[in-house]
């Protein structure tokens, strides 16, 4: 999955120039928490909310007839339309963040993407939106389990909607399938008599 589907194209941006007092009302009105900064449609950098609200309190701004250029961030970290949304997820992360501008080859700004968009992303990806069970299988961490897995899925008749896996420790591993059919005991009963362990972290 990349960033391209998901990010959003019509981004409301702002000059340097643009005064700080106007961005509370963009923001509000937009319901929007990031704005990027632009000249020549290319990034100069971006500003947020809470760096609107530093402003209306600073000094600085009671003062002076502030700008977005005395508050914004000039070193915008920004992706590409066909990076993953998981090197974009681990950016976010590691950078705290909250959403990123997209630029194309020639650093025009083409989109923007934010912690909503990912999250929006992930639901769809692992099938939350849609109608079905989820089970999660306690594994063995062989090549002979995940087969034997699969063999059992087949058996369900049921539609995958996601599938997951997480080392648990250097033994064990952790499979979460989400299906389309909703009789979860079904499925956990014909997993149980193929001699898998439902995964219970209470016991």
């Amino acid at each position: 999955m990349f960033v391209l589907d998901w990010m959003t194209k019509e981004v409301v941006t702002v000059s340097r120039e643009d005064s700080i007092e106007n961005l509370t009302n963009i923001m509000n009105s937009k319901k929007i928490n990031h704005l990027p900064v632009v000249a020549d449609k290319k990034i100069v950098g971006i500003i947020t909310r809470s760096d609107v609200r530093q402003a209306l309190t600073s000094i600085k701004f009671i003062k002076t007839k502030s700008k977005v250029n005395d508050f914004m961030t000039r070193e915008a970290i920004t992706v590409k339309e066909y990076d993953t949304l998981e090197d974009v997820l681990l950016l976010i992360y590691d950078k705290k963040v909250g959403a990123l501008p997209v630029i194309d080859e020639d650093n025009n700004l083409i989109g923007i993407i934010t912690r909503h968009d990912i999250l929006k992303a992930f639901i769809k990806i692992i099938g939350l939106n849609e109608n079905g069970s989820t089970i999660l299988l306690k594994i063995e961490d062989t090549s002979e389990e995940l087969e034997r897995i699969i063999h059992t899925i087949n058996k369900t008749k049921c539609k995958i909607l996601s599938f997951f896996t997480l080392g648990k420790d250097k033994k064990t591993r952790l499979i979460s399938v989400r299906f389309d059919c909703i009789n979860k005991i079904f499925i956990e009963d014909l997993f149980k008599n193929e001699g898998f362990e439902i995964y219970l972290p209470w016991k």
